[in-house]
């Protein structure tokens, strides 16, 4: 049960901070609280929400597949069907330098061909295959903490 309770004290500390600022007094009896912020680092787009046939990335809504990377944005994405996509679908990612790039594949997590998937391990970036919803929440997460990240988002079906 030690164990569980231990910290992760390998690689570096993640750029989002979380600011606190006490209110409280050192008397018996006085309200005690304390105020949580987020703090997000100096990368400009960030998804707020996604749903059926949308995703919102700072207060724009899209509505047709995107490609989403910290300073920049393509869309639309000419993205063919999930099945139909290749490593050349991703070419401009490779180009960039991205470490990871998350495919988000819909509703449900769908598995592109395995040509693809090898492909890009060749090319030295990783591929991680998900539902569209999480893609959007991993790719916050993987921005925040300073990555080189990409997200290719094709959009939830009603």
């Amino acid at each position: 049960m030690e164990n569980a309770f231990r910290r992760r004290a390998k690689g570096p500390r993640p750029r989002t901070l979380l600011s606190c600022r006490h209110d409280y007094q050192h008397s018996f009896g006085k309200r005690q609280g304390m105020e949580l912020h987020r703090e997000i680092g100096a990368a400009s787009n960030r998804i707020r929400a996604y749903d059926t046939g949308s995703v919102t990335v700072n207060e724009t809504v899209y509505r047709e597949p995107l490609v989403i990377m910290p300073e920049e944005l393509i869309s639309p994405w000419a993205a063919p069907a999930l099945n139909e996509i290749t490593a050349d679908d991703f070419a401009a990612l490779v180009e960039r330098d991205r470490e990871i790039v998350l495919l988000g594949t819909g509703r449900h997590q769908q598995l592109p061909d395995t040509r693809l998937i090898a492909a890009m391990a060749r090319q030295g970036v990783g591929l991680e295959i998900m539902d569209t919803a999480a893609a959007c929440r991993t790719y916050n997460v993987l921005m925040a903490e300073d990555r080189r990240v990409a997200a290719a988002l094709l959009m939830i079906e009603g």
